[in-house]
């Protein structure tokens, strides 16, 4: 009856079905599932682009819950759902809070590999980092990052006939946009909005899963940019940022880069007094990674990084046992003599 109503011509009546619907019924995995039956997601689809705000942006919310069920994606992925939120994407007439909406349902979807696989089909990344340029909301431009970090994590797929799917997602980020997308994150980690620049670095964290993505990245000037965010007043912006660092520093042009450019001296600085425990564990993985290049090992040990480690796991020994065990690894590491 409620997706009876949802095609009602009075206004009143559909907004009051979306809000039972979206306040409570399909926040109940069963009732998404009678709502798929009941061609629920068709009717959603619909007003999802309806010309009231209210009406649309209850209908998205409603698609975000049916995304948390499996057949929920596969039955968005056959319908017009992706080619409608690109649609409201791309309209200058939709309200910003609409357009984070339907973020959110890309985020969702593109959280499952199956969907992923059909998002790049539709070229969904090419659309993605065009709204990244075009867009000047931040808020926007960050939801719109996270969603091709997300496909990124496509594994590759020899046998797919599809290019982008069988080369896998690291491959599909890096194309994207003519190849431009990691010069394009690159220059946006300098962007004024803490946001954008913690998705700029989740995006490079994903390129850097691969050894061609490694050396792009490398190569493209974002370790200069990343070793100074390193010491960046958010919490989420440093733990992004040695995240990607995590991942640059596994070849040997990242840590011989990462070295001449003074992020062993970063490293000390957020040992001695980084509080996030996220960004305490990567830093200490980093200085186990630069280890490898001896000139950062014999540096890392003259500025007191033992030291500091055996605080660190001392520290962590009855709170943490994870950054305690990582800490005491990296101090070994550091005190290495050939």
């Amino acid at each position: 009856k409620l997706v009876g109503c949802l095609a009602n011509e009075d206004v009143d009546i559909i907004v009051h079905a979306l809000e039972i619907l979206d306040d409570t019924l399909l926040k109940v995995q069963k009732n998404v599932i009678l709502f798929l039956q009941c061609q629920g997601v068709q009717a959603a689809n619909s007003l999802s682009v309806y010309p009231e705000e209210h009406v649309a942006l209850l209908a998205i919310r409603c698609l975000i819950h049916v995304a948390a069920v499996n057949t929920g994606c596969t039955r968005m992925l056959e319908t017009k759902t992706v080619s409608n939120l690109t649609q409201i994407l791309s309209s200058e007439d939709v309200s910003a809070g609409v357009k984070l909406a339907a973020y959110a349902l890309l985020h969702r979807l593109s959280s499952r590999v199956a969907c992923i696989k059909r998002l790049l089909k539709e070229d969904l990344l090419d659309f993605l980092l065009h709204q990244v340029e075009a867009e000047e909301d931040p808020q926007l431009k960050s939801a719109a990052m996270d969603v091709i970090a997300n496909c990124g994590n496509l594994p590759a797929s020899p046998r797919d006939p599809h290019k982008l799917v069988r080369g896998g997602g690291v491959a599909a980020v890096l194309g994207a946009g003519g190849g431009g997308s990691v010069p394009i994150c690159v220059e946006l980690l300098n962007h004024a909005d803490d946001r954008v620049v913690a998705s700029t670095a989740r995006i490079l964290q994903v390129c850097s899963l691969t050894e061609e993505g490694r050396d792009v990245v490398v190569e493209a000037g974002a370790v200069k940019v990343l070793v100074n965010l390193v010491l960046a007043k958010s919490p989420g912006v440093r733990r992004a940022v040695t995240a990607a660092l995590l991942s640059l520093t596994i070849s040997e042009t990242g840590k011989k880069q990462f070295h001449r450019l003074q992020g062993c001296a970063a490293l000390i600085n957020r040992m001695k007094r980084d509080p996030s425990p996220n960004v305490q564990q990567n830093v200490i993985k980093i200085v186990s990674a630069m280890c490898c290049l001896p000139a950062a090992r014999q540096e890392l040990r003259d500025d007191g990084a033992a030291e500091l480690l055996q605080g660190l796991a001392e520290y962590h020994k009855s709170t943490n046992a994870e950054t305690h065990a990582l800490a005491e690894l990296a101090m070994k590491n550091v005190l290495w003599e050939p």
